[in-house]
């Protein structure tokens, strides 16, 4: 849910620039994807984790990034 929330704020804020007139920071898009896999990553390992809990679930996180 935090991912797909965190789309549609992206896509209703770069809609918003258009209407606007405001080019989108060159950036941005790094800064939105960073945020979605952290939110990814508090989702299926909570709030605070190990990096060993980290590391047995990376493979699982990488695959399930890849299809959204």
């Amino acid at each position: 849910m935090a991912v797909t929330t965190n789309i549609e704020s992206i896509e209703f804020r770069r809609r918003q620039n258009v209407d606007l007139g405001y080019e989108e920071h060159p950036r941005a898009g790094t800064t939105d994807d960073v945020e979605a896999f952290f939110a990814l990553l508090h989702r299926y390992l909570g709030l605070i984790f190990t990096l060993k809990e980290f590391k047995a679930l990376w493979r699982k996180l990488v695959r399930y990034g890849q299809t959204i």
